[in-house]
C-alpha cells in the first residue's frame, strides 16, 4: 500500500494478513506499507476520515503436476525422447528430468560410489508459464558415462512460488551409442562400470588389459551393472 502527500498512516492487518518483515524504501514524498497474505484476513487504514478495510481471501498455491504421457523413446541416433504433461494453477516456470541408479537393495554401508553424477537435464515447457499443456524434450545422453545403465527417472516441475511437483518414478535403460567393434564395446562397458561405482576400480584395472588382448571374450566385472 502506497500513499502520497500524507505520511505516518495507521495501517494494520488481521487474520492471515500481517506486515511484511522486508525493509522497503519508498520514493520521496510517499509512504509504503507491505503485507504478507498467508490466509483469509483484512487490512485496515485509519486516519483518513472513515476507516477503510479491505478483505483478502487467500487461495493456496498448489504445487505443479507433471507426468509422462507415454514411455520414453529412443530415437534413430540414440537420443532420448520424453513426452509429458504439466499443469499448475498459476503456471509452472521450470521442469527437469532427474535420474538415479536402479540398484538391488544394498547392505547398510555398502552403497555405490559413482564417479559421475547422473545425466539430469532441463525440460522444455509448453509455454513460458505453463498452466496446462503437453511438451516433448529430446536429449542425447549417449556420450554420458551412465549411457546404457538401468536407471529410475523422475520428472519435476516448479512454479514461481517455489512449489515442486514430481512424477511417478519410471525405470528403464538409458540409450547408448552402438559400437560394432568388440574392443570399443568392452572399453565403454568398463568406463560405465567405473563411472557408476568407484569400488570396482580394481576389477576394471584388471579387465581393461584383458580387453586389449582378447576383446571378444571380455566379461563385466563382478557386481557391476
Amino acid at each position: 500500500m502506497r500513499a502520497t502527500g500524507k505520511l505516518h498512516l495507521d495501517v494494520s492487518g488481521s487474520g492471515g494478513v500481517s506486515a511484511a518483515n522486508e525493509a522497503t524504501r519508498a520514493p520521496s514524498g510517499t509512504e509504503e506499507h507491505r503485507f504478507k497474505i498467508a490466509a483469509t484476513g483484512t487490512a485496515t487504514l485509519r486516519g483518513v476520515g472513515d476507516d477503510l478495510t479491505w478483505l483478502f481471501n487467500a487461495i493456496a498455491d498448489k504445487p505443479p503436476t507433471i507426468a509422462l504421457t507415454k514411455d520414453p523413446e529412443q530415437q534413430n541416433r540414440g537420443s532420448l525422447l520424453l513426452s509429458y504433461r504439466i499443469e499448475d494453477d498459476y503456471g509452472a516456470t521450470e521442469a527437469h528430468a532427474t535420474f538415479a541408479r536402479k540398484d538391488e537393495p544394498a547392505a547398510k554401508g555398502d552403497s555405490p560410489h559413482p564417479l559421475y553424477g547422473p545425466p539430469d537435464f532441463a525440460l522444455v515447457l509448453p509455454q513460458a508459464r505453463t498452466k496446462n499443456g503437453v511438451a516433448q524434450t529430446i536429449k542425447d545422453v549417449t556420450d554420458h558415462p551412465w549411457a546404457s545403465a538401468e536407471v529410475v527417472m523422475t520428472l519435476t516441475a516448479r512454479d514461481e512460488g517455489g512449489n515442486e511437483g514430481r512424477s511417478e518414478p519410471f525405470a528403464f535403460r538409458l540409450p547408448e551409442r552402438a559400437f560394432t567393434k568388440p574392443l570399443a564395446k568392452a572399453l565403454v562397458e568398463q568406463r560405465r562400470n567405473l563411472a557408476l561405482d568407484a569400488r570396482v576400480r580394481s576389477q576394471v584395472i584388471t579387465a581393461v588389459p584383458r580387453s586389449l588382448v582378447a576383446p571378444g571374450v571380455i566379461r563385466p566385472a563382478r557386481g557391476a551393472h
